[in-house]
């Protein structure tokens, strides 16, 4: 949503810079309603499009209806997310942690270790660090000994866009929790497909753009809460081609 709103910004700012040249970035900030500073930092990418200001941007856009709401959809599909900073991540690194985090969805959870472990085919001891570490970072708190909740509704994601350890081993653990599945699940309670083609580098960023997007889509369209069962939506796009270069 960022970067899509981002380039809807700089198509109105180029379009009215051909009509009047001499326009300043101050004076389209001005247009826009927003401070010239914030402006100059959303277009460089210092500072993220908050949803107030998001709504207030596509407002002053001109832009059709039909565009409006495609844009204020991605917003609020967006900041139903809460980004997992770095530093808390790399504690949390590892499966488990979010499939706990899931497991309090399901219409039958109960909190007790021993019935997560069974739920998630680990140990109790594994599930009890785990929810430690859950405790200790605040994603969890007890509303009392036998109860416990997330302490935000939101989805949590993870940093994306950068080379990081612990989002490389998270990222590896997810595809071998596929590879698993693929011959312990009955085929009928999971599905895995593949795509080879060819493309041109320079279209990458549009492919990421569309698999965010049916990310969204399919996690506003298809989870339930309270749901029967955990799921784990993996992707991946890679090249399987390696480039030659004359030595």
């Amino acid at each position: 949503m960022q970067q899509e709103l981002i380039d809807e910004i700089y198509r109105e700012w180029e379009q009215i810079k051909s009509r009047n040249p001499a326009i300043s970035l101050r004076a389209f900030s001005k247009r826009i309603d927003i401070p010239h500073s914030a402006m100059s930092e959303i277009l460089n990418g210092k500072r993220r499009i908050s949803k107030k200001m998001g709504l207030k941007i596509i407002q002053k856009l001109n832009i059709d209806e039909e565009r409006q709401k495609n844009l204020i959809d991605k917003i609020d599909s967006a900041n139903s997310y809460e980004l997992l900073e770095l530093q808390d991540f790399k504690i949390l690194s590892t499966w488990e942690h979010f499939a706990v985090l899931n497991l309090l969805k399901l219409r039958d959870f109960i909190f007790d270790s021993s019935w997560m472990a069974r739920r998630l085919g680990i140990s109790k001891d594994r599930v009890e660090r785990v929810l430690a570490r859950l405790f200790s970072s605040g994603l969890l708190k007890k509303k009392n000994e036998d109860e416990v909740e997330r302490v935000s509704n939101h989805n949590l994601r993870t940093p994306t866009g950068i080379k990081n350890q612990a989002l490389q081993n998270y990222t590896r653990q997810s595809f071998e929790r596929g590879i698993d599945s693929l011959t312990e699940t009955e085929v009928s309670l999971r599905d895995f497909s593949t795509l080879t083609l060819t493309m041109n580098k320079k279209d990458l960023p549009k492919a990421k753009k569309i698999i965010e997007e049916f990310r969204f889509k399919f996690d506003k369209e298809i989870e339930r809460v309270p749901g029967d069962e955990v799921y784990k939506l993996v992707i991946g796009l890679y090249p399987l081609t390696k480039e030659i270069t004359n030595e």
